[in-house]
């Protein structure tokens, strides 16, 4: 057999380049792929408020424009305990209608008739809660059937009394004054027993888990959907400073005031 017949072998320098090459485009390509992944898991999450998002508003039209009386699973499941918070909750002290059974349904019973499937409740990006039992550590919805917290406020915060108590009953819908600023679901479960601004540090949203990429995919009353930074979410601009720490559960954009 002549020279020129002879296969030329790959130089062990020759392999190394090639491995070289190969480890840069990964590290070039692996975090694209991954950042397209989560955005395709966020807009599927966008498509399940949608939905759900419809779901409580053609609620609202059967039942002459009032939200459903609900709480998420997590309120059903922490009800006394968030009764018995200390630092109390001021919203619940003396609030023995709200901790009647009788008065409560989950999210879902109100407005499963309006859904085509239960699998909206499920967001692809769920990791877990931080401080649930198993499964609910790793998989919020496999724990409580449900990845997403409803805003319980509009469900029994709809009136006061003469002498400033609560009646707990539901907003309207028409009674809002700021429909496109109250939310309904967002894609985050807070821990029921901490102060609100301890909500912030806490394991509980899928889409970003550090200060800087946190982001929450939420629902609002007149039917859009929006993903809001974390510090958009948690520190509005337009919230007034006397509702400091609120964020988007304050009541001023139910009430105005």
């Amino acid at each position: 057999m002549s020279k020129n017949n002879k296969r030329r072998a790959f130089t062990l320098i020759e392999l190394l380049v090639v491995i070289a090459i190969i480890a840069i485009l990964a590290a070039i390509l692996f975090p694209v792929f991954a950042k397209a992944r989560e955005r395709a898991k966020q807009t599927t999450c966008t498509s399940n408020l949608q939905q759900l998002g419809k779901a409580v508003l053609f609620y609202c039209d059967d039942n002459d424009g009032y939200f459903p009386r609900a709480g998420d699973y997590i309120d059903i499941e922490y009800r006394q305990s968030m009764r018995n918070a200390t630092p109390p909750i001021p919203y619940l002290q003396n609030a023995n209608r709200f901790m009647d059974p009788t008065n409560w349904k989950k999210i879902d019973g109100p407005i499963g008739k309006y859904l085509k499937s239960a699998d909206v409740w499920q967001c692809p990006s769920d990791r877990g809660y931080l401080n649930a039992p198993p499964p609910a550590d790793k998989n919020v919805f496999k724990g409580y059937n449900s990845s997403y917290t409803w805003h319980v406020r509009v469900s029994f915060r709809g009136a006061t009394t003469s002498d400033g108590n609560y009646v707990y009953k539901p907003f309207s819908l028409a009674g809002l004054k700021f429909p496109n600023r109250v939310f309904l679901l967002c894609d985050q479960v807070p821990d029921p027993l901490s102060t609100f601004s301890n909500l912030q540090q806490k394991a509980g949203t899928w889409h970003g888990r550090d200060a800087k990429t946190r982001s929450l995919t939420t629902v609002f009353a007149d039917g859009h959907v929006e993903v809001v930074s974390g510090a958009d979410w948690y520190t509005p601009k337009d919230l007034p400073s006397t509702w400091s720490g609120w964020g988007l559960y304050a009541d001023y954009y139910a009430t105005g005031r």
